[in-house]
């Protein structure tokens, strides 16, 4: 029977008695959830989010720890790899780390199969860090550049560098696209400010204006880029447009977000962002266990990540 999943904010008083009892245990309720995803494996696969396990983990805490919780509710937690994080359990992105550990699952997986030891790494989306922090922890030799357009995921960005005291990261303050210029940040949902995405600049809900770049411009010819990770709401083919040189000189490992209706808003599909990656030599693949398995049709109607591979790539 399919677990229903809802990520609707939610009350932090609980109103039954025995559920008051158990929020007061709730942290530790949430360590034994990361501990347990870990060692499952689970996130080792694309689409790991449709696993009973992860519905499971997910419905528990979220009905245990009422999540995402109504209002700021900050606090640090150990989220696997010797991580520390500073969470705001009022933002989705921050419940998923607290609930599931850093890393963002099946992206550390692809890191740590196809990452090179010195690396020049691009996260193009770091958010809060959940995956610029494990990358730093598992390559300590590589530079990690943190490409995030949002003042605020950036300040919550650099309190988590630095409760870790990780060196070997850089922020990059800017949006990823094809044209250099201005442009507007519009976050749908108060409780998941991490997925705003560029917009004209109309209605109430646009947060601030950021700066586009081409990546090509910001990385020059002395950095040489070897796993690439987008994950910025449908601007994914517009920033790799943006990224043509560093693709054909350096050929990284993508790890690139596909999601149908945030590529459709950005004026996208998933078939010209497929067809703009394998266009530039790419092999398309997934992963299975931590394995890649080669892309033959994509379900669209799900979110997942895509793993891409030039041939021209050691591994």
């Amino acid at each position: 029977m399919p677990i229903w999943i809802s990520f609707d904010p939610l009350p932090s008083r609980h109103p039954k008695l025995w559920g008051r009892v158990a929020f007061r245990v709730f942290p530790a309720i949430a360590l034994v959830s990361r501990i347990a995803w870990r060692l499952s494996g689970r996130g080792r696969t694309t689409g790991y989010d449709n696993s009973v396990l992860w519905r499971l983990l997910w419905h528990w805490n979220r009905r245990i720890g009422r999540l995402p919780r109504e209002g700021e509710a900050r606090t640090v937690a150990r989220v696997g790899l010797g991580l520390r994080m500073d969470l705001n359990l009022a933002r989705l992105t921050d419940c998923f780390a607290y609930v599931f550990g850093a890393g963002e699952c099946d992206v550390e997986a692809a890191f740590r199969a196809f990452a090179g030891p010195r690396d020049a790494v691009l996260d193009i989306g770091a958010n809060v860090g959940t995956a610029t922090l494990a990358f730093a922890r598992l390559r300590p030799k590589a530079t990690i550049y943190a490409v995030e357009a949002s003042a605020l995921m950036r300040a919550e960005l650099e309190r988590n560098i630095a409760l870790n005291a990780l060196s070997n990261i850089q922020i990059v303050p800017f949006a990823a696209g094809d044209q250099p210029g201005r442009a507007f940040l519009r976050a749908e949902t108060p409780e998941n400010p991490g997925s705003a995405f560029i917009s004209a600049p109309e209605g109430l809900r646009c947060t601030e204006g950021v700066e586009v770049v081409r990546l090509d411009d910001r990385f020059p010819e002395g950095v040489r880029v070897g796993f690439m990770k987008l994950d910025i709401e449908g601007y994914e083919t517009r920033a790799l447009r943006g990224a043509r040189r560093i693709l054909t000189r350096d050929k990284p490992v993508l790890v690139v977000e596909v999601n149908e209706l945030a590529l459709g808003r950005a004026g996208s599909s998933v078939r010209e962002l497929l067809e703009s990656i394998s266009g530039m030599g790419y092999a398309l693949y997934r992963l299975d266990h931590g394995r890649r398995t080669p892309v033959r049709a994509w379900d669209s109607s799900r979110l997942a990540n895509l793993i891409a591979i030039h041939p021209g790539r050691r591994l």
